[in-house]
Formats: C-alpha cells, structure tokens, sequence
C-alpha cells in the first residue's frame, strides 16, 4: 500500500500509472545528437554498429521499441509461469544471472 492506503500493482506502482506511462522509448532523434554515428571500439569488437540518427524515423524506431517491449513481457511471462521459486512468482524478484564456466564473480 502506498502513503494513501492505495494498493499498489505488482513492481510497486499503481495500476493508472503502468497504464499512463508514456512510451519507454525515449531516444533523441534528430540534430546529430543521440544516437552515434559511428561505433565505439566496443562495439567494433562485438561487430556492432549504430545507426546515425538521423536515418531513424519515429515510427520504426516506436515500432521496434515496442516489439522488443513485448518480448520482454513475454519472457517475464514465461519465467514466471515455469519458475519453481515462490521468490520469482510471488515477489516478482528477477534479480539472477545466467554464467558460464569461464565466468568469473
């Protein structure tokens, strides 16, 4: 319950303001701000690279934001459902990590 005897929603907010919320994606488009135009030595490493911003209209970039939004909600969907820890179903606590052998910590 919150400070006015409101229940709160699962995570913690009400349900008006998950509902409310203003799209997830905010990037900066335009201007040559935001979004690199060239890739960091990181993600050369990885063979990643980023799209100038100014290439990327709104509507693809709200397009893949949320399809990847909804992927997410689909796999929290998933873990939930064939989860056997009351620790994920009841407290909505996702807080683990998937390590190799070589993984060190």
């Amino acid at each position: 319950m919150d400070r006015n005897g409101r229940r709160l929603g699962r995570a913690g907010a009400r349900e008006e303001e998950r509902v409310n919320s203003p799209s997830p994606c905010p990037l900066p488009l335009g201007g040559g701000e935001g979004i690199a135009a060239t890739p960091s030595p990181s993600e050369r490493e990885r063979g990643g690279v980023r799209v100038p911003s100014d290439n990327v209209d709104p509507i693809t970039l709200e397009v893949v934001c949320e399809g990847l939004i909804a992927i997410v909600r689909e796999m929290r969907a998933t873990v939930i459902r064939a989860s056997y820890s009351p620790v994920i179903w009841e407290l909505d606590d996702f807080s683990c990590a998937l390590t190799g052998p070589t993984s060190a910590g």
